[in-house]
């Protein structure tokens, strides 16, 4: 064997310790030794004289040689065929099985820790020192765009297929089936179950989605059936979005009944505005019906407002209506006091109309207007009675004093 082909094979075995091998079978095969292996990152060996050289009990090296064939460095495999009905909690059951476990335990002077950590590099060649800045015999890279695009670059696959029932909860009444579970035995809570990171100095975004769901399939199924997300934490905040975002901080395209569904009670307010934008909701696009569309249920004698506005607007109105249309404001409901009311308002003025507006009564056919320095009385556009600015009252028919009305 050559010197090159030895180092792709080394193992290094020792002997279990006496009272850890009492009834192992004869086939099974336990490794127990120090980190003695100067281990090369994806292939490629730094000098061991780097601080950032690496040792290992057990290493497995290989190199591809097939071309249409499935090529795995190390498999693992197991069939569960025994342990059911044994057990009904869903983790720490008796007669669990296991494919791999992968355990790693840091004592008060341990270093820094991972308990499985994979790599995959597209596109490089192995070789060279410190050749991806920071990481030494991380490999050279190669030249953009020379793999083909149909060979795939996947850092990790979980595949799972059910053919027993529907799960969508806890035992008794489903099966407990999750792609990945995160559970944690702590005393202090940790930072983030996901941490999504950067190398220092990259300058080339990561990602171009942080999560992605696939669409349906040609079979009409679905990646995600019911919730896409689900939160039943109880956390402090639901979503939390910071940073940039030079678009939106929620974004939906989405296709169905609603674009938000609030239906919970809330303590306070459903929705809460709290920021300093330059217009806090903007409603745009072409609509059938209309913009805003309030159904609420009064509740208590004294019932709930429509629209409560409490602001401060300064020279500015509290409702500044510049659409187009028949009317501004129009009133079809059924009011007890009056369609219109200013009675709690503290104002001088309860209606201001420009010079040359009409206000109308009887469906526009009896109005009255101010121009021409007088204010006018008008009954289909015929006027029938001006008072000018000095109080001179001219009118077209006959006035009767103690008249009957």
């Amino acid at each position: 064997m050559s010197k090159k082909s030895a180092q792709f094979s080394l193992l290094v075995f020792a002997a279990c310790p006496a009272f850890s091998c009492a009834g192992v079978p004869s086939d099974a095969l336990r490794i127990v030794s120090a980190p003695v292996l100067a281990t090369c990152p994806i292939g490629s060996c730094p000098p061991i004289s780097s601080p950032q050289a690496a040792y290992s009990a057990l290493e497995q090296y290989t190199v591809s040689q097939k071309v249409k064939n499935w090529e795995i460095g190390a498999a693992f495999g197991m069939l569960d065929a025994t342990g059911a009905h044994v057990g009904q909690a869903n983790d720490h059951t008796d007669g669990a099985k296991m494919g791999v476990y992968i355990g790693l335990m840091q004592t008060a002077n341990g270093g820094p820790g991972w308990s499985l950590n994979s790599n995959i590099v597209r596109n490089a060649q192995p070789g060279g020192v410190n050749s991806v800045p920071g990481y030494a015999g991380a490999g050279t890279e190669g030249r953009p765009g020379a793999m083909d695009v149909y060979s795939s670059t996947i850092g990790y696959e979980l595949d799972l297929s059910n053919f027993d029932r529907d799960s969508n909860g806890l035992p008794p009444r489903y099966p407990f089936v999750v792609g990945e579970y995160l559970t944690t035995t702590s005393t202090y809570t940790s930072w983030a179950g996901i941490f999504y990171g950067i190398g220092d100095g990259q300058k080339a975004d990561s990602w171009h989605d942080g999560i992605l769901f696939s669409s349906p399939n040609q079979g009409g199924g679905r990646s995600v059936s019911d919730n896409t997300i689900l939160d039943l934490s109880n956390a402090d905040v639901g979503y939390h979005s910071l940073g940039i975002h030079a678009n939106a901080g929620w974004y939906d395209e989405s296709r169905g009944k609603y674009g938000l569904w609030l239906t919970g009670t809330k303590m306070i307010e459903d929705i809460d505005i709290s920021s300093s934008s330059p217009v806090a909701l903007a409603i745009n696009g072409q609509r059938p019906s209309g913009a805003i569309h309030m159904n609420i249920s009064a509740l208590g004698t004294d019932g709930s407002y429509g629209i409560l506005d409490t602001s401060e607007h300064g020279k500015r109105s509290s409702y500044d209506d510049r659409s187009n249309g028949d009317a501004a404001i129009e009133a079809r409901g059924h009011y007890t006091q009056a369609a219109f009311s200013s009675i709690g308002a503290t104002t001088a003025v309860a209606l201001n109309a420009a010079s040359g507006q009409k206000v109308c009564f009887d469906h526009g056919n009896h109005c009255l207007v101010y121009k021409n320095g007088a204010l006018n009385y008008l009954v289909s556009d015929r006027n029938i009675m001006k008072i000018d600015d000095n109080g001179n009252i001219t009118i077209q028919g006959t006035i009767t004093q103690n008249g009957k009305i």
